[in-house]
């Protein structure tokens, strides 16, 4: 499954890292295996060209959340907990993307503000509002394409 997601900043440069890439690929690829069917973990890693052990390590965070389910054994593996279009892109990278987030600093500046602005505050947050409101907007069904 050829999978294409970048979302990029001026100069091409990724906004999501390979977590958060491996994630969306990973929703896409349950959300096209239709409503309730399980895939095997070893089969989506595959499909999400993601390191199997890295890849269920990750998917684990997202049955926490209660965005996945996971069964183990015969015909388990993982599956979405609600359906496509009730899961947004923002609730997905929420969980492993902390700079989308709208408190946050694209440099990691942990004292970023308004009055104690790093270079790049204002700029990011207007791409960052945009950013969430697309992220808010789009549900997990439109990676599927269809």
């Amino acid at each position: 499954m050829d999978i294409c997601i970048q979302l990029s900043l001026i100069g091409g440069a990724a906004i999501f890292s390979t977590t958060g890439t491996y994630a969306l690929r990973a929703f896409s690829i349950l959300a096209s295996a239709g409503e309730g069917r399980f895939l095997d973990a070893r089969q989506l890693a595959l499909a999400a060209e993601a390191p199997p052990t890295y890849l269920v390590k990750l998917l684990g965070q997202f049955v926490r959340a209660g965005l996945l389910e996971a069964k183990k054994g015969a015909g388990g593996g993982f599956r979405l907990a609600r359906s496509a279009e009730d899961i947004s892109l923002y609730e997905v990278l929420d969980l492993v993307e902390p700079q989308v987030r709208e408190s946050d600093c694209i440099l990691g500046r942990p004292n970023c503000n308004p009055r104690k602005a790093c270079a790049l505050h204002a700029t990011w947050a207007g791409v960052r509002s945009h950013l969430i409101e697309f992220l808010q907007s789009t549900s997990v069904a439109r990676l599927t394409g269809e």
